[in-house]
């Protein structure tokens, strides 16, 4: 009423949904449903989640959303398929370790822990994928992985709209490589970012670059010290404020909104 009613306070008002996670996703489809009373209407969202819309709908809502995603948050990454793969992985990677549990966990909090110290323990700790001994539990879960085969072809998810990713500097990981690699990049970008588990900081202190995404970039769930707290208000404030002020910018940001 405030925009469309004949006299309306708003008439020449242009209208712009914004959210955050769950709101960001339905801020988006609430987009999507004003389009046709609001042609002009733009959604801005900050971590939708990965299971917002088909591939065609997502496409298509390119011209009217946009959606920023921060590091290895979760949320955005999250979707049926998703699951079912990291599910698999972890499940996998059980059958792959060669060395008793306890000691895995005793390892994880040696201080000084960095990234060479990391890669060396997989490569110890792992059998390669193709060198799994068979053994009573190893068949059991390559039975149920292939029983489970066919639920991961569900109806693919995604983020909506164009995709800008405010990704820190310290990592990156190439999805379109093969995907059996996930797990143990994954276990180094937990020290990557955080330079080994004696310098993990309560603050954020991490740079970041941003960077048009493309929407395959997130379809699988990165494990690392960081893929839950990325998805926090306060993370994202952050790494806009980082790069605000790399840009040579001030709070409260006037010349941006000016």
């Amino acid at each position: 009423k405030l925009l469309s009613d004949e006299g309306a306070e708003y008439k020449n008002y242009k209208l712009r949904i914004v959210g955050h996670s769950l709101g960001a996703g339905a801020g988006s489809l609430v987009a999507l449903f004003l389009k046709h009373k609001f042609p002009q209407v733009r959604a801005v969202v900050f971590e939708p989640p990965g299971c917002t819309m088909s591939w065609n709908l997502a496409e298509e809502s390119n011209e009217w959303c946009t959606s920023f995603v921060t590091g290895m948050d979760v949320v955005t990454r999250f979707n049926e398929k998703s699951v079912f793969v990291l599910r698999n992985e972890i499940i996998t990677n059980l059958a792959r370790i060669r060395v008793p549990k306890h000691v895995v966990m005793n390892k994880r909090n040696i201080d000084g822990f960095g990234i060479d110290a990391v890669k060396e323990f997989l490569s110890d700790a792992l059998y390669p994928h193709n060198e799994i001994p068979d053994s009573p539990f190893v068949k059991s879960v390559r039975t149920f992985i292939e029983k489970t085969r066919s639920k991961e072809n569900v109806v693919g998810l995604h983020i909506p709209g164009k995709i800008i990713h405010l990704a820190s500097e310290s990592f990156s990981l190439d999805v379109d490589k093969d995907k059996s690699e996930t797990s143990d990049k994954a276990e180094v970008a937990r020290d990557e970012e955080t330079g080994g588990s004696d310098s993990v900081k309560k603050e954020d202190t991490r740079e970041y670059q941003t960077c048009w995404a493309k929407r395959e970039d997130f379809q699988y769930i990165v494990l690392s010290s960081h893929f839950l707290t990325d998805h926090l208000t306060s993370t994202i404030c952050s790494a806009f404020q980082g790069r605000m002020k790399a840009a040579g910018l001030s709070e409260p940001y006037s010349d941006v909104l000016e």
